[in-house]
């Protein structure tokens, strides 16, 4: 991955050239979101959120590393998804591309990158393609017959569950080829609190059943830290999913924006 300092001058087509070099080293190993049609789109706008950053907050001083991500990561979703309330697990994919434009723009330690995609610790070499496990659910003893997945989700989605009779999950949008259940309660509430919550002014975490012995099929990927676990379902296949799926859907948390301190003591 190229590093360029950022000078002056701003040397945007040098950036530009070594965010779109990052990115495709992303999609090589593993992330779905640079994909090969809309990485210079991407570097584009990811060079312009970053550098914008300090006239959109009123004390700019006080942003740390973090918030920069977070912001970037809120833009690249806005700029790029039909529906950002739905955009679920992929957020953390979104992430990651986020920490390599602004590694590539001189902001961000190497090591945070890949840690960021792979889930390694600082300072360790990431592999070069998605990370693979099982966990003991999924890997060895079948004999229970249902798996527990989570869902986070907002408001929009979880009404089409609800026409569904708490049975189906609604089809992906055109550019959303996979489907994303996750197999951590906590890292289900983490995105229903901290991306839903702010997309759409209410976040849901869903829990369902599904056959093991068809959820099997799906390589459990590691998306982050040792508990960041999801499954990767195509879109296309979404529908036999739903047909494994057993009993009904149903929602465990609900968050809402936490009112001000004012509101909260007057």
């Amino acid at each position: 991955m190229t590093h360029v300092a950022e000078d002056n001058d701003g040397n945007r087509e040098a950036l530009l050239h070594a965010i779109i070099q990052a990115l495709e080293d992303l999609w090589n190993s593993g992330c779905p979101v640079p994909v090969p049609g809309n990485r210079q789109r991407l570097a584009a706008i990811g060079l312009r959120r970053w550098r914008n950053i300090e006239r959109r907050h009123r004390k700019p001083q006080r942003l740390t590393h973090a918030d920069r991500i977070r912001d970037l990561t809120r833009g690249l979703i806005e700029a790029c998804e039909p529906e950002p309330a739905l955009v679920g697990p992929l957020a953390r994919d979104y992430e990651c591309a986020a920490e390599a434009i602004a590694y590539s723009i001189g902001a961000a330690p190497r090591s945070a990158v890949a840690a960021s995609h792979h889930g390694s610790p600082a300072g360790e070499s990431a592999s070069a393609q998605p990370t693979r496990l099982l966990p003991p659910d999924l890997n060895g003893d079948n004999t229970m017959k249902t798996v527990t997945l989570w869902r986070p989700t907002g408001p929009q989605e979880l009404e089409l569950v609800r026409q569904s009779g708490w049975r189906y999950w609604p089809p992906r949008l055109p550019d959303q080829p996979i489907f994303y259940p996750v197999l951590n309660e906590q890292y289900a509430i983490m995105i229903a609190r901290d991306w839903n919550v702010p997309a759409s002014g209410v976040g849901y975490v869903t829990r369902f059943e599904v056959d093991v012995e068809f959820v099997a099929r799906y390589p459990v990927q590691q998306a982050g830290g040792r508990d960041i676990l999801e499954l990767w379902v195509p879109a296309e296949e979404l529908d036999e999913f739903n047909r494994h799926i057993v009993g009904l859907i149903e929602v465990v948390h609900e968050f809402r924006p936490t009112p001000p301190q004012d509101e909260r003591h007057g």
